[in-house]
């Protein structure tokens, strides 16, 4: 069963929002107190997920494709989130 993440980026696919990709780096420069630090890297589109099962688990795999203008896509997605009253 989907829950948590798994079920935000499936439903990803039905509401085609974009997905904003963050990796974590161990890093001397500039971490944080444990060492690390996160680095945004860009937009991307969840197209499709498969259900696989490995070592008797339930595995879900998506394919995220690049968003090619970004900045397009980022400030509409902002727009969206602006609360007026």
């Amino acid at each position: 069963m989907l829950e948590g993440g798994n079920l935000a980026l499936k439903n990803n696919i039905r509401y085609k929002k974009p997905v904003r990709v963050i990796h974590k780096y161990n890093s001397d420069n500039n971490a944080n107190a444990s060492g690390y630090k996160f680095v945004y890297k860009r937009l991307y589109r969840v197209t499709r997920f498969d259900k696989e099962i490995e070592s008797g688990f339930s595995v879900y795999k998506f394919q995220l494709d690049m968003l090619e203008d970004h900045q397009q896509y980022d400030s509409k997605w902002k727009q969206k989130r602006i609360r007026r009253h």
